[in-house]
């Protein structure tokens, strides 16, 4: 359905889940570059997701979080404009740097 929603844009897997071999909270980060994030974002909200902060460039969704705490499965999904990216060459070096990955996770723990 994500798919759907989002036709036209690029879809990556972001977060710390996203890091081979290091501990993750279980929410999943997705990454949505778009064209027109007006329209993604009505139809994110028409399934269900929910807005959580916003600029002029960039929305973030949540999707999986109930009164009483996290659903089985949650999601963020960070909407952006085409190229804005960052997040996946953080992982890009995290997935090819193994100790930088452990400090990552390190410090992740720590706090």
């Amino acid at each position: 359905m994500l798919e759907r929603i989002l036709s036209g844009s690029r879809i990556s897997h972001i977060g710390s889940r996203a890091i081979k071999d290091i501990w993750a909270k279980p929410i999943v980060d997705i990454l949505a570059e778009t064209a027109d994030i007006e329209t993604a974002r009505a139809g994110l909200e028409k399934a269900g997701w929910i807005c959580m902060s916003e600029s002029e460039k960039r929305m973030s969704f949540n999707k999986g979080y109930t009164p009483t705490g996290f659903a089985a499965e949650v999601f963020h999904l960070h909407l952006r404009f085409f190229g804005d990216n960052d997040e996946i060459f953080f992982c890009d070096y995290l997935n090819e740097h193994t100790e930088a990955a452990r400090e990552y996770e390190l410090l992740k723990l720590r706090f």
